[in-house]
Parts: structure tokens; C-alpha cells; sequence
């Protein structure tokens, strides 16, 4: 709620890294379980979720932090 109202918002990250790291643990730890043969299960797919929850926040973490934001030409 945190980071969808604005509202406690560096509460709110710190939160956020900390649980990452939690729910990150099994990346570590049982690597051979989530991917066996280089190919990921259910489990390893909830990782992939968890590493795109992550780029989201450093990104509300960059803008609620006052990084500016910029928009590269291709």
C-alpha cells in the first residue's frame, strides 16, 4: 500500500529490501531445485517474478529518492 499511495513510502522500501532478501534466499540456497537442467520449475519461476518485483522497486526507490528520470533517444 505503501508504494501505490505515496504514503510512508521510504518505510515502505525498506520493507521491501528486506523482505527481498528473505524471499530471494532459495536462489541461493536450492538452486538445483528451482532449475534442474538449466530449466525453471513453478518455483524457479516465482523467482523471475520476484527479481521483476525487485527492478520495480528500485525504480519508485530512484524516483522517491529524487534521481531524475531521463528518457534516451534510440
Amino acid at each position: 500500500m505503501t508504494l501505490t499511495t505515496g504514503r510512508f513510502l521510504r518505510a515502505g522500501l525498506v520493507v521491501l529490501a528486506g523482505s527481498m532478501v528473505g524471499i530471494m534466499s532459495p536462489l541461493v540456497l536450492f538452486y538445483g531445485d528451482l532449475f534442474p537442467g538449466g530449466v525453471p520449475t513453478l518455483e524457479g519461476q516465482y523467482v523471475f517474478k520476484d527479481i521483476i518485483l525487485i527492478a520495480a522497486g528500485l525504480v519508485v526507490a530512484a524516483s522517491s529518492l529524487g534521481a531524475p528520470l531521463a528518457v534516451h533517444d534510440a
